[in-house]
């Protein structure tokens, strides 16, 4: 490993926070921000960070791997702050095989997709479709076409057949039940 400064002067760099004791430097943007995650819960005496960050678990993409497992651990042991507990690293949403990138304008919209599809429906396609950790290819056919083979299909032909069962076989009253279905 080599030294980490944490300042650039500010010819280099018009942004950042200015060093109180050089006002020609600012803070190097990894060490400030990354105060920010013990600053927000009220460190060092705020009863957020007393409740939280003990056990906190940080996640984070693979592509800030180096600030977070290292500097940051190294910055919390010599302030005598206890370390997160785990370090989860995800790979990327890749997008027509290449990274998401708002420059590229291939940036998916989460929210949007879970207002169109449904949460439940969106959660269910990121967990069987994308492995936590590696890279996974994105794409919104992708996504409906899961939905409609998993839980369009399969599901509602388990749901059906059940249904169907509970008609023929027990007078359309689920065993141990007053209602019938309806």
């Amino acid at each position: 490993m080599e030294d980490l400064c944490i300042s650039r002067p500010k010819s280099r760099l018009k942004w950042g926070i200015t060093l109180p004791f050089d006002e020609h430097f600012v803070t190097y943007v990894w060490f400030d921000a990354l105060i920010n995650y013990i600053s927000s819960l009220g460190y060092p005496d705020g009863e957020r960070f007393k409740k939280f960050w003990p056990y906190s678990q940080h996640i984070i993409a693979k592509d800030i791997l180096k600030p977070h497992g290292i500097y940051w651990p190294c910055m919390l042991k010599s302030a005598g702050i206890e370390i997160y507990q785990h370090l989860n690293v995800h790979g990327y949403w890749n997008v027509n095989e290449g990274k998401m990138s708002k420059s590229l304008g291939n940036v998916i919209r989460p929210l949007e997709l879970a207002e169109i599809y449904g949460v439940d429906a969106f959660r269910y396609f990121l967990l069987r479709d994308m492995v936590f950790g590696l890279d996974s290819e994105f794409s919104e056919n992708a996504l409906v076409d899961r939905i409609n083979a998993d839980l369009a299909n399969d599901l509602g032909n388990l749901v059906s057949r059940s249904i169907t069962m509970v008609q023929k076989y027990f007078g359309s009253r689920l065993p141990g039940t007053l209602h019938p279905l309806p």
